[in-house]
């Protein structure tokens, strides 16, 4: 006798890639780092870099956009484009009875402390607080800076002087002398004494353009600064000396040509650096330039290091051509031995500074995602095509990314093979490349590469079987299958394998969006935009037949791994399933109101899932045609769908437009579970309340039919006292329930007292609850108030149907009086 299969209806999401950084200066935040602050559109999110969730989020007036902010020691500072300034307590939550891992809120919360005005006439462009969190300096585009004191809140000092806006303002203690550093678009720098307001050094050629970040060392007697003139100057305190005229400040300046626009920089030691053991220099700089290199230099000018490559195998050499071929690092942020830089891709990068290796890479806010492919044995494990001609490797549990430059033009569609060890991408460049999947590592290698086609490469699909063939449609209107060699693996330094193109047929008379290959190698299917399904047989390489159906363009194919049977999604908002035996439609799915984009077959070919471009997922019986569940978690088209089955478990992993990646999880089993076992539960009170009913424990069995939520019930047991004339002891009863309890039963009054054959025995029951229980007691319930709002509407209702009986009776009485008096006469 055949297993019957269960249906997997209950889908949850486990993990979701979202967007959380849209630009902007980062900056580690947290005891231990374990959180970054990331800008956002108006809002400033805190990060937890072990998953990449938002567990707070700090946000003015809507619409009001966040132009800077700056953190220190758990407080944090926001300024807005309307000119007002907002401090922040950055606490953590620990929900000391809860033992499992804490939920976001559990971790940290934002309090806003207070809010005041920037008495600038222009936005905040940049901030930096002192040490000891009690003053702030702001510079803005109004090309003034200005200091507040936080403890008394008002403003100390006005900066002026400067003809651009202002780029960088930094508190500088040197020799127990509070100053600050001010610098401008224009190239000048200007450190001002806070004590007595004047200004110590006024550098109008400190450099020849903008000024783009500075730093100080440890021993505050260095100073660096970097910007677009190509050039870092180390700036070193020769003297500072107090004399009749007052302080006097002297540097000696090293300008270093740098050869490129710098971006950002941070100054450490070389004994930071495993790479530079045995070196004495006190004080390096990292540099972060327009070249997507990072470079390390020291105050004699001297290029150390250079390395570039945003991947976990960093290379490090003494070159400064270690070209980078991903997007530019604009901003750095260190913080003990670690760094994190923001490039304008948006995307993070948290380094060691020991070993100048990246420890984690998280994609800020990722583009539009046009295919995903599930890799390895890790369900959580996902290569990403985005618009772009990178491909990413994202964790879903961790939200850890891999950043591979993969072909010439954007990437358009994925494919991995059944067992996941191979990977194929296609593209606009017109070609498809094959990659190999390390599991141990966790990494991508390009080994293969497929040319032939004229136009965009749309799609690829592996054989099933095997590995021993991929296919490929294409704008240009051909199928074409390429021969996999048997062994993929190259060494370091040889070139990409060139696939051999097996056979190609024109296939359709418009362009092919998709294909999919049958179980055993036997057949290839394809749907293009003239809506016809076309098979082709892949050992005599001929045409089988065309399936007619869909009214538009046909968006995805998928074949059954069990029975003969293939699922089609078409823009005409149907799933057809065909019969591949006789090439007929057996069933069409109706239920998407627009255009479904993909369809997949899951739990033994019995259930479909598709996705469409409103965002929502549907699951579908196939032998029923019955839609069993919807998923809803995206907002815009859901392009990619990858379906994942290891053993009973089941997973889906869905993106689209919104750019969002939601890895969802089967819990049907869980959720069955956890039913039977409520209903054991229920089934036991039951048994207690009658048992209690029986032993005449009236204050226990009313608590329990309260807990139970069983209305209806515990009126039926209030009726049972009523009825027997035991009102003193109702009144016991109910004077010794608990607050939560006395809120339900009014609750539950409401629902009597809306029906009129149970308002005469609600009436009783609240004329007993307001007689026993005193009114300041009955304020302090939960939701009180909408409780009594909802009685009086049904009072009303009950007081107007009582006058009409009144007058009634009253009628009665005045024909029996004049019957009467008739008959007298």
């Amino acid at each position: 006798m055949p297993r019957k299969i269960k249906p997997k209806t209950e889908f949850e999401s486990q993990a979701k890639i979202s967007s959380f950084f849209t630009g902007g200066r980062v900056q580690f935040a947290g005891n231990d780092r374990e959180f970054v602050l990331c800008p956002k559109e108006n809002s400033i999110n805190v990060v937890r870099i072990a998953d990449g969730r938002i567990v707070a989020t700090a946000s003015h007036d809507e619409d009001d956009e966040i132009s800077c902010f700056c953190y220190s020691n758990d407080s944090l500072i926001t300024a807005s484009r309307s000119l007002l300034l907002k401090k922040w307590n950055l606490q953590p939550v620990i929900n000391p009875s809860d033992d499992s891992e804490h939920s976001q809120s559990d971790l940290l919360k934002l309090e806003a402390e207070k809010t005041w005005k920037a008495v600038h006439s222009g936005p905040v462009m940049c901030m930096d607080m002192d040490p000891s969190c009690s003053f702030l300096a702001t510079g803005s585009s109004d090309q003034t800076v200005k200091v507040f004191d936080l403890t008394r809140q008002y403003h100390t000092h006005n900066v002026r002087g400067f003809s651009a806006l202002i780029t960088n303002v930094r508190f500088w203690v040197l020799d127990g002398h509070y100053m600050l550093i001010s610098t401008c678009d224009h190239g000048k720098m200007q450190i001002t004494h806070l004590k007595s307001s004047k200004c110590l050094k006024l550098l109008e050629d400190a450099h020849y353009g903008a000024i783009n970040s500075l730093d100080i060392s440890v021993d505050y007697r260095l100073l660096v600064t970097v910007g677009k003139d190509t050039i870092a100057t180390v700036w070193s305190v020769t003297s500072f000396d107090e004399d009749a005229g007052g302080l006097k400040l002297e540097f000696s300046r090293t300008a270093i040509a740098i050869y490129e626009t710098a971006e950002s920089l941070f100054i450490a030691s070389s004994k930071q650096i495993s790479h530079l053991e045995g070196r004495d220099d006190e004080c390096v700089f990292v540099v972060a330039g327009t070249r997507g290199v990072f470079k390390i230099w020291n105050a004699k000018g001297e290029c150390l290091l250079a390395f570039g490559k945003l991947s976990s195998s960093t290379s490090v050499s003494k070159s400064a051509e270690d070209a980078c071929d991903l997007a530019p690092i604009y901003f750095m942020h260190r913080s003990g031995d670690v760094f994190i830089a923001a490039s304008y891709s948006h995307d993070l990068f948290i380094y060691s500074l020991k070993s100048l290796k990246v420890k984690k890479t998280m994609s800020g806010d990722p583009e539009e995602i046009s295919s995903i492919a599930s890799i390895g044995q890790n369900p959580e494990l996902f290569a990403v095509a985005s618009k772009n001609k990178f491909l990413k490797v994202i964790n879903t549990a961790t939200s850890n990314v891999n950043i591979l430059p993969a072909h010439q033009d954007v990437i358009i569609s994925l494919s991995a093979s059944v067992d996941g060890s191979l990977l194929a991408t296609c593209g606009k460049d017109n070609t498809a490349k094959l990659w190999t999947f390390d599991p141990e590592e966790g990494k991508l290698a390009c080994c293969g590469e497929a040319v032939g086609h004229t136009m965009d490469v749309l799609d690829c699909r592996f054989s099933t079987a095997d590995n021993s063939f991929l296919v490929s449609v294409s704008e240009d209107l051909t199928l074409k299958l390429w021969k996999l060699p048997k062994s993929l693996r190259r060494k370091q330094g040889d070139g990409l394998v060139q696939l051999k193109c097996k056979w190609t047929m024109k296939a359709h008379e418009k362009q092919i969006n998709c294909c999919d290959v049958s179980p055993q190698n036997k057949m290839v299917a394809t749907g293009s935009h003239d809506k016809l399904i076309k098979l082709w047989n892949v050992e005599s390489q001929t045409f089988i037949s065309t399936l007619i159906g869909h009214r538009k363009g046909i968006w995805s194919v998928c074949f059954s791994r069990e029975e003969q049977l293939l699922a089609s999604a078409s823009g005409d908002s149907t799933v057809r399933v065909w019969n591949l035996a006789d090439q007929a439609c057996l069933s069409t799915l109706e239920g998407h109101d627009c255009a479904v984009l993909q369809v997949a077959f899951f739990n033994h070919s019995t259930q479909l899932v598709s996705a469409a471009t409103n965002g929502l997922l549907k699951l579908w019986d196939v032998k029923s045609n019955e839609c069993q569940a919807t998923l809803d978690q995206h907002t815009d088209k859901v392009w990619a769908l990858s379906v994942v089955e290891k053993g009973k478990e089941t997973w889906f992993g869905s993106a689209g437009a919104d750019a969002e990646l939601v890895l969802w999880k089967d819990v049907t089993a869980e959720k069955r579970a956890l039913a039977l076992e409520e209903q054991g539960k229920l089934v036991s009170n039951n048994q207690m309340l009658d048992n209690l009913l029986l032993e005449k424990q009236y204050v226990k069995a009313v608590g329990l039919a309260i807990s139970l939520n069983q209305p209806y019930r515990l009126l039926s047991i209030l009726q049972t006292l009523l009825a027997a004339d035991k009102v003193h002891e109702l009144s016991d009863v109910i004077g010794e329930l608990r607050q939560d309890q006395l809120a339900s039963l009014l609750k539950f009054c409401v629902i009597w007292n809306a029906n009129t054959r149970n308002c005469h025995s609600a009436q009783a029951i609240m004329q007993i609850v307001f007689r026993t229980w005193p009114p300041d007691k009955l304020l302090e319930l939960v939701d009180i108030q909408d409780t009594v709002e909802k009685l009086l509407s049904y009072q009303e209702r009950h007081y107007s149907r009582l006058e009409k009986l009144q007058q009634q009776t009253m009628l009665v009485d005045f024909t029996r009086f004049c019957i009467k008096d008739s008959t007298q006469i």
